[in-house]
């Protein structure tokens, strides 16, 4: 899985109320996950070995989640953009 589709399907799950970290989480076993996962075209087993590998390595981890911060940052102020419209 690319980063930037780790990250998309990382937020995704965040957006539904799944909280994506800790060692290898059961909790990407919530109902709507495979949905999730299937939109990105990927499966819980996909995200869980993609995740242990940037979890091996915190530089890597580092780098992904300060995208994922990003990414959130920008969605946020579109959403404020189109609030004030």
């Amino acid at each position: 899985m690319s980063a930037d589709q780790f990250q998309s399907v990382y937020i995704a799950l965040l957006e539904d109320g799944v909280t994506p970290s800790g060692p290898l989480p059961d909790s990407v076993q919530h109902p709507r996950s495979d949905s999730i996962f299937q939109a990105f075209g990927t499966s819980a087993e996909g995200f869980r070995s993609t995740m242990a590998a940037y979890e091996s390595d915190p530089r890597e981890w580092q780098k992904f989640y300060d995208g994922v911060i990003k990414k959130l940052e920008q969605k946020q102020e579109q959403k404020s953009k189109k609030q004030n419209l």
